[in-house]
């Protein structure tokens, strides 16, 4: 009579399935677990960073300091005016002309040189032949006056005090050095006025005196400062 059920022989061959399938499974999962020491690590990106240590904090346009201006508020120094020299022939009977540039007040004094009457020192008087003094005129008109006792006119009647020294000495230095010793005269004038400037000596109907004179004067004119 046939039993039922399973064999002894189907058994034994369904635990041998059994056991090849947990077998396979077990090959499976050791080549699916990682190498025995080995650790799977994250890659760590590094980037580098342009800011330096000390975050500072940079304004987008930097203006530069605005410059400080000082006002100058000294007065300017004012200038010295330069003086005139002017140089008077004594041979000229005629004068030299000046004209102030500018309104003010100006002061003319003796520079150097004398002047002679005479033609030759063999002529002269005892006293001397060399003298200083040329006279000023305003408005450059001379005034001629009758020089006593002669026919001669001779310049004169002037608005300004003489120049210099007026008595003739011995020899130029010493009529120099008396001249230079004496006070500038001070004439108040308006721009363009004219005074004329001359030596002293004498013009008749025959003729000048002039024309035989030697020596010139050199005289300084200056302007004040306002």
């Amino acid at each position: 009579m046939k039993k039922s059920g399973m064999t002894t022989k189907s058994k034994i061959t369904l635990t041998l399935l059994a056991l090849g399938v947990v077998a396979a499974f077990g090959v499976w999962l050791f080549l699916r677990a990682p190498a025995s020491g080995s650790e799977t690590t994250t890659p760590t990106v590094k980037t580098t960073s342009t800011l330096s240590p000390i975050q500072a904090t940079i304004p987008a346009t930097v203006q530069p300091p605005s410059p400080t201006i000082v006002a100058n508020t000294s007065t300017p120094p004012v200038p010295t005016p330069t003086p005139f020299m002017l140089t008077v022939p004594s041979n000229d009977g005629e004068g030299v002309s000046w004209f102030a540039p500018s309104d003010g007040k100006y002061t003319v004094q003796y520079g150097s040189g004398a002047y002679s009457l005479w033609a030759n020192d063999s002529s002269c008087p005892t006293q001397g032949c060399w003298k200083t003094t040329p006279l000023i005129f305003k408005d450059c008109i001379v005034r001629w006056i009758r020089k006593e006792g002669t026919d001669l006119d001779e310049p004169g009647d002037s608005e300004f005090p003489q120049i210099g020294l007026d008595p003739s000495q011995a020899t130029v230095a010493i009529a120099e050095a008396l001249a230079k010793s004496t006070d500038p005269q001070q004439i108040e004038l308006k721009a363009g006025d004219c005074l004329k400037f001359i030596a002293i000596d004498g013009k008749s109907a025959t003729g000048s005196a002039y024309t035989d004179n030697r020596g010139e004067v050199i005289l300084i004119i200056s302007a004040l400062s306002p």
